[in-house]
């Protein structure tokens, strides 16, 4: 890593392929869940996105293997 004023910094923690995974499926389930004003749509939740995320990104590692 580099230096900041004379201390070194701290390294960071690899990306899981979960995490990649959970990160591209929670821009698919937040588009196809909210309006093109950016709310929710009706009788959507946050957990229900969420939910949605979870099991895209189970199914999308299990198909890379």
């Amino acid at each position: 890593q580099g230096t900041v004023g004379g201390l070194k910094k701290k390294a960071r923690r690899k990306k899981s392929a979960y995490s990649k995974a959970l990160k591209k499926t929670l821009r698919d389930a937040n588009k196809a869940m909210r309006t093109n004003s950016g709310k929710l749509r009706k009788g959507r939740t946050s957990s229900d996105v969420m939910k949605r995320a979870h099991k895209e990104a189970k199914k999308l590692l299990r198909r890379k293997k």
